[in-house]
């Protein structure tokens, strides 16, 4: 069985990106798939033109990833101009204070895993960092809100890492001035609010169900099957399955002839336990407590206010914002007030 590791969720990250530029520019990548010796395997992802890119992985799906993840470096969309010591630290990394010796681009390899293992020891590495020694990118950062805020339906009931996160800089291309500091203050309150709906949840009683755990390849997806929730849920619900947070990415409705419900749900806060968690045939119960669209909506509006502008492998949706309104609410339209802040601020204690 695959580990449920850093190098996992890497691996989820990095197909899903690949999975995102691939569509935005119509191609149609094949995989090819090799054994090594020693237990490896080998992958070549191969997009239109000749282009391709090979990688490496202890498992098909990691050396998929890989693959993927090398195709993104071959089109300049992701920064690994790393020498071979620093991707070995990268990859293997001894504490929190590797922050110190790589740069910012490169933290995405492990910080998401060390974020859940030590967020006490990071923090201080991340607020107390110099402008001059670079920021976090923006997509790194909401990820580590995001993941923050979720953690509010089980053993985190105060929101100190996600208040503690508002105090990071983040690192992002925005068009017009003031964008940024925008971005940053309110993406961190809507952080906290987040973390108050899943902690809301948190005491709620699991008794819709049962479902059957199908399947954990795509991990931290996972494939539910059954009859009994099938019209208690639909998708882009937010769900409690044994004390996890999760959100449900699609709804396969029962068929006339013997076929059962089926719902793809996403993990929002994956840890390494997950494969204990949620053996596949188990039985599962759920509770509703939500809906992630209408926070989903205001993420959406507050990047097109700000001016955000996106890596390429990123999904998101722009909302149609104007000129003139864009300019009154970051503070440099007819109704500016007279002063304004102009670096980001946290939270207050009260929100």
């Amino acid at each position: 069985r695959q580990g449920k590791g850093g190098s996992a969720l890497r691996a989820s990250l990095m197909l899903a990106r690949h999975n995102t530029l691939a569509q935005r520019n119509r191609e149609a990548p094949e995989f090819q798939h090799e054994g090594q010796r020693g237990g490896q395997f080998k992958c070549t992802v191969v997009w239109s033109g000749g282009r391709f890119a090979e990688g490496l992985g202890r498992s098909k799906n990691l050396a998929k990833a890989m693959a993927a993840e090398n195709m993104l470096v071959q089109l300049g969309l992701l920064d690994r101009t790393l020498s071979p010591e620093e991707l070995q630290l990268a990859d293997c990394p001894d504490g929190p204070e590797v922050l110190d010796r790589l740069p910012p681009s490169a933290w995405e390899l492990f910080l998401s895993s060390m974020w859940k293992e030590r967020p006490g020891d990071v923090m201080p590495y991340l607020t107390g960092r110099a402008l001059e020694q670079g920021a976090m990118p923006v997509p790194l950062w909401e990820a580590l809100l995001s993941e923050s805020a979720a953690r509010g339906a089980n053993e985190v009931p105060e929101a100190a890492g996600v208040r503690e996160l508002c105090h990071v800089q983040a690192d992002g291309s925005f068009g017009p001035a003031g964008g940024a500091a925008y971005f940053h203050r309110w993406r961190g309150r809507l952080a906290v609010e987040e973390h108050a709906m899943f902690a809301a949840g948190r005491d709620l009683v699991e008794d819709i169900g049962p479902m059957r755990v199908a399947s954990m390849e795509q991990w931290p997806s996972i494939r539910l099957e059954g009859w009994a929730a099938a019209d208690s849920i639909r998708a882009d619900d937010l769900l409690l399955i044994r004390g996890r947070p999760c959100r449900v990415s699609s709804l396969k409705a029962a068929t006339e002839i013997g076929g059962q419900a089926a719902a793809q749900v996403l993990l929002l806060d994956p840890r390494e336990d997950d494969a204990e968690v949620f053996q596949t045939g188990s039985e599962v119960f759920m509770s509703n407590f939500g809906l992630a669209i209408p926070t989903e909506r205001m993420v959406r509006a507050l990047k097109s206010f700000a001016g955000y502008q996106p890596p390429l492998y990123e999904n998101i949706q722009p909302v149609p914002v104007s000129s003139w309104v864009q300019d009154v609410v970051l503070g440099d339209g007819p109704l500016a007030p007279s002063a304004r802040a102009e670096e980001p601020s946290p939270p207050p204690p009260g929100v």
